[in-house]
């Protein structure tokens, strides 16, 4: 019974970046589907107790359906076509690459000691990097990961609150894709049955809007994390 309690358990990174942004795109949702709702049915259904008990756990089913495909699409799908499958375009790769015009020269070259001096990898040279960009990438990628378990290790809070808040916008553009498409059929299917397709279309564009509000913050975020945990690696 304990075990089974704990794969319901959520944390913090749980709650603030993945059932946060699922229950926003969620309700970019919920008013599209009205007109095909009996709402005098669903007042029948709410009139007895077991029923209700029913519905409750039916749309609580549908959430977890929900939050765990929203994360599966921002994580699996969304991520690499925006940072690359290797993870070749995410700041955190960007910014140890000698050709990287927009880091700090001087921190970068302190960050490349540190990971050679703490885990014996030397990171691709210029010449490597523009020869086999992908290698470069790969190598950069690996040394990162051994950096961020570093840094969560040793300012665990840090590590959190930078990556919730990238989590977070991420999963917010995952979601947004989700109901762009799903307010596309509805808003077809009312279209087919004569329905007025006001609220799909509404939901729509809002659902439009926040995705690209949302991967402007996601960038950001994104670019945030990667300058304080370098920043933070360097004080260990």
């Amino acid at each position: 019974m304990t075990s089974k309690l704990n794969l319901l358990s959520l944390d913090k990174y749980d709650m603030e970046a993945v059932v946060a942004p699922a229950m926003l795109s969620l309700i970019l949702i919920i008013p599209s589907v009205e007109v095909f709702i009996d709402f005098a049915l669903v007042k029948d259904v709410f009139r007895e107790i077991p029923s209700t008990v029913l519905a409750v756990v039916a749309m609580l089913i549908v959430f977890v359906v929900w939050r765990n495909i929203v994360r599966i699409v921002s994580k699996s799908i969304f991520e690499p076509i925006m940072f690359g499958r290797n993870s070749e375009r995410l700041p955190t790769t960007l910014f140890l690459l000698k050709e990287n015009s927009d880091g700090d020269n001087l921190l970068v070259e302190k960050v490349r000691e540190k990971i050679k001096a703490d885990f014996g990898i030397t990171l691709k040279s210029v010449t490597t990097e523009c020869q086999n960009p992908l290698q470069a990438s790969s190598c950069i990628a690996s040394a990162v990961k051994l950096v961020k378990k570093s840094v969560q290790n040793n300012n665990p809070e840090m590590y959190k609150r930078r990556n919730i808040r990238y989590g977070f916008w991420r999963n917010m553009i995952g979601g947004c894709l989700i109901s762009f498409g799903v307010n596309i059929v509805l808003m077809v299917i009312a279209y087919l049955n004569s329905y007025s397709v006001y609220l799909e279309l509404t939901c729509l564009l809002c659902a439009l809007a926040l995705g690209i509000f949302s991967y402007i913050c996601c960038n950001k975020a994104a670019k945030d994390y990667a300058n304080e945990l370098f920043e933070t690696y360097l004080t260990l």
